[in-house]
């Protein structure tokens, strides 16, 4: 019986030192965040909104979502960098001429906390990218619906994964 707490306590050390945390854990000690969105400097108004959308998805999965304003309670700055897109594969179309067959977006990102409206940022993620790719598809207006589709859901996994990394350090 006593050797089980041990081996329970040592076990729940450890999973603290990587990062892990219980379910139902202490929140975060800087409390609850806001998502707040850094200048915009790419020209992807719906890639940055998805980012935005998709960090406020994973704050709130892990009861970290504040509802109040950016300025005035603790936030997480989440900030596009940029947005690629480049020809994953191509083929031979009609007469021998190229044929794209897909794409492959790329959505690179940063965030960090802030305290408060002057505070200095903390727990900054560095720069991280998230892929996402579509196969073209044999209508025209196919491709642009999947391409947007794509560029959204690149967007939305980058700012989840911004926030894992701001909250876990991973």
């Amino acid at each position: 019986m006593i050797l089980a707490r041990l081996g329970f306590g040592l076990v729940a050390l450890l999973a603290g030192g990587c990062g892990y945390r219980l379910a139902h854990g202490a929140a975060d000690p800087i409390g609850p965040l806001a998502v707040q969105g850094a200048a915009v400097i790419v020209p992807a108004a719906a890639a940055v909104a998805a980012v935005e959308a998709g960090a406020r998805a994973e704050l709130s999965r892990s009861g970290q979502l504040a509802g109040c304003d950016p300025a005035r309670c603790p936030a997480l700055v989440v900030e596009v960098l940029r947005v690629d897109e480049e020809g994953a594969a191509v083929g031979v179309g009609g007469q021998g001429a190229p044929l794209g067959r897909g794409v492959t977006f790329s959505v690179t990102g940063r965030a960090y906390v802030r305290r408060a409206p002057s505070a200095a940022p903390e727990r900054d993620t560095g720069d991280v990218t998230v892929r996402e790719g579509v196969a073209r598809q044999d209508e025209p207006l196919g491709m642009e619906f999947s391409r947007e589709e794509a560029l959204q859901r690149a967007a939305h996994r980058l700012g989840e994964t911004l926030v894992r990394r701001a909250l876990t350090g991973f």
